[in-house]
């Protein structure tokens, strides 16, 4: 039978400690930083979300002893694979929201450039106001 934890407390601390360091820079930098405000939100509560995370998974790898106390080690699994879950789910919220912000983005540009278009076609005396409505636009 196995006695002790899964890994090392010796690796897996200082590992976990790294992690929620370079974590918490992160959520520092992406606060900061100049994104849409919607993928500035989704991406804070992630690195929330894995600040929570890493622990449980360095309890669980490192600390809690499965035979001794087979209770708390359940417990915390179960804490870490919710938690890894809702991380999933954040990540997957984050490309939509890319998603969305790229077509947006993309319709805005096509729009742009189509009255640029059709502003320099009219500078030169070069549109066809045939379908045109009463001024003059082809909207």
């Amino acid at each position: 039978m196995l006695t002790g934890t899964v890994l090392s407390p010796w690796i897996v601390l200082p590992l976990g400690a790294i992690a929620m360091l370079l974590t918490a820079i992160h959520i520092s930098y992406t606060e900061q930083h100049t994104e849409p405000a919607s993928r500035r939100r989704i991406r804070m509560a992630n690195g929330w979300v894995l600040l929570l995370l890493i622990p449980l998974l360095a309890a669980g790898f490192g600390v809690i002893d499965p035979n001794a106390n087979a209770r708390m080690f359940a417990l915390v699994w179960f804490a870490a694979i919710v938690l890894l879950g809702l991380c999933v789910c954040l990540a997957v919220l984050d490309m939509l929201n890319t998603l969305r912000l790229s077509r947006n983005a993309s319709r805005y540009l096509s729009h742009a450039a189509s009255a640029r278009t059709r502003e320099e076609l009219r500078r030169r005396g070069m549109t066809n106001n045939a379908g045109a409505g009463s001024d003059g636009r082809d909207d």
